[in-house]
């Protein structure tokens, strides 16, 4: 064959040639890709303490000082449960570190 009809095999008329990924293109999709699965899971364990640390916190808070308690337990409670769970998650299930 010649190099004219080698060509035209590869490259058919009207469709760019592939472009080869570089490697730091490459690596950086991947780690882009974990980021934003580590980041989902994280939000979920987050938005879970959030809800135990508000049902928790409020209680204690509906017990103590009524019904203004409830509110402010609870609002507290969702912020130290954010907080709490996402760290749990981090220290001790998900630590992207550790491997």
């Amino acid at each position: 064959m010649n190099q004219e009809q080698e060509h035209n095999q590869v490259s058919q008329p009207g469709q760019p040639d592939p472009k080869p990924e570089g490697f730091v293109k490459e690596v950086a999709r991947d780690v882009g890709k974990e980021f934003v699965s580590e980041t989902k899971v994280t939000l979920k364990w987050a938005l879970g303490g959030a809800i135990v640390g508000a049902l928790i916190l409020g209680g204690v808070g509906a017990k103590y000082l009524g019904l203004a308690g409830l509110g402010w337990g609870a609002l507290a409670g969702a912020v130290v449960g954010a907080i709490a769970g996402a760290l749990i998650y981090i220290t001790t299930l998900g630590n992207p570190f550790d491997n």
